[in-house]
């Protein structure tokens, strides 16, 4: 491209950086470099911070998560999402979540004490099982550090979605998966058993969030199973 030609006439770093610098979008140096390492090696320019500020230009969130309570919930929304972006951005996809899960193994997080639970908690984002890039996230040391899985009794009903949701958690237990919070909706009390029946690894978690819809089932909830780790309830 003819612009790439006209950089690569400009030998000097210095009138390079000095260009970039009159470009309103810091991040425009960046993404244009992504995958040369010659102006990497050039410009002093770190890969890891390179491919962090290229995946700040994007809204992963959005291919992450959707609450069902709000949303018309449909298991392949978020994955049409996903592959409409990689489309219309012309997106190299394996390249793509090669950057994603470089970012997030890498990610450096403060341990937080056991009594600060509650912060980790809400520094937490939230995960849906059906995400297209949760399998990338989930096998990356700091998943559970960073996310929170979160589900609806009420969709697994309706969409018949336990088979799944067990099959899910069978692979993250057999692959030794670190997921360490959960968030259920429970609209039936006498579904609180589906955590056990979708084989959910209570020694794993340290955080679970159950929303029930109204005092008198808090009542009836056993917490014995709940004595490990932090447990609380929203009503």
């Amino acid at each position: 491209m003819e612009n790439e030609e006209l950089i690569n006439k400009i030998s000097s770093k210095y009138i390079l950086n000095a260009i970039f610098n009159y470009i309103k979008d810091k991040n425009f140096k960046d993404i244009l470099f992504l995958y040369s390492k010659k102006f990497q090696n050039k410009l002093d320019i770190k890969l890891l911070r390179l491919k962090e500020n290229y995946l700040k230009t994007i809204n992963l969130d959005h291919y992450l998560y959707i609450d069902p309570r709000y949303f018309p919930f449909k298991t392949d929304y978020l994955t049409k999402e996903y592959n409409k972006f990689v489309i219309e951005k012309k997106i190299n996809k394996e390249k793509f979540e090669n950057i994603i899960y470089e970012i997030f193994e890498n990610k450096e997080i403060k341990d937080i004490e056991e009594e600060d639970v509650r912060k980790l908690d809400k520094k937490k984002k939230f995960i849906n099982i059906e995400s297209p890039l949760f399998k990338i996230l989930s096998k990356t040391k700091n998943f559970g550090k960073i996310f929170t899985i979160r589900f609806l009794q009420e969709t697994i009903d309706e969409y018949k979605l336990k088979d799944e949701k067990k099959n899910t958690f069978d692979e993250l237990n057999n692959l030794n998966i670190k997921y360490s919070s959960i968030f259920y909706n429970l609209t039936d009390i006498n579904k609180i058993d589906y955590l056990k029946e979708i084989n959910i690894n209570f020694n794993k978690i340290k955080n679970l969030s159950i929303e029930i819809n109204n005092e008198d089932n808090l009542k009836k909830i056993n917490l014995i199973i709940f004595s490990k780790f932090y447990f609380h309830l929203i009503i």
